[in-house]
């Protein structure tokens, strides 16, 4: 019988900086990045449970766990959602490239590739933001949505 998982389960060593995954103990989503030491780290994203929906920057207990690696996924702004201003959580378009804000307190933040999972500089004055996302996959040529930002609770 064949499955028709486009996940890899595996550990934060088998993902890519850029990689988009999901957590097997409960089921939210991150994106691997690489700290300014050279270490694996994530960007939690937030749940349908959050107080809020920051985006949090996370460097401890993920060598010990299996995560749910979709290598194929993408990542789709909702257009009508753009801004001028830079601000809070969202995915953030300058030139060809794409960021996202990992917050590790309140008002201290770092700016990550999205692509490459690297900390980047961003020039906010000719950038849009979008307050809202989706990541997924393409299936049979159609979008189909893992993740979306912000989170929302199901019906």
């Amino acid at each position: 019988m064949q499955v028709d998982f486009s996940g890899v389960v595996t550990d934060i060593s088998g993902i890519p900086p850029g990689g988009f995954f999901q957590f097997s103990s409960d089921g939210s989503f991150g994106l691997c990045v690489v700290d300014d030491g050279g270490t694996k780290a994530a960007l939690t994203l937030p749940t349908a449970d959050s107080k809020n929906h920051t985006i949090w920057i996370q460097t401890g207990d993920l060598t010990h766990q299996p995560l749910i690696h979709f290598p194929d996924a993408v990542l789709r702004p909702e257009l009508s959602s753009r801004t001028s201003r830079v601000i809070g959580s969202g995915l953030i378009c300058a030139g060809v490239q794409r960021f996202i804000l990992g917050y590790e307190a309140q008002f201290q933040y770092k700016t990550f590739d999205v692509e490459s999972g690297l900390i980047a500089a961003l020039d906010d004055h000719q950038a849009v933001q979008f307050s809202e996302w989706s990541a997924g996959q393409i299936v049979d040529g159609k979008f189909e949505e893992l993740y979306s930002f912000p989170p929302s609770k199901a019906p």
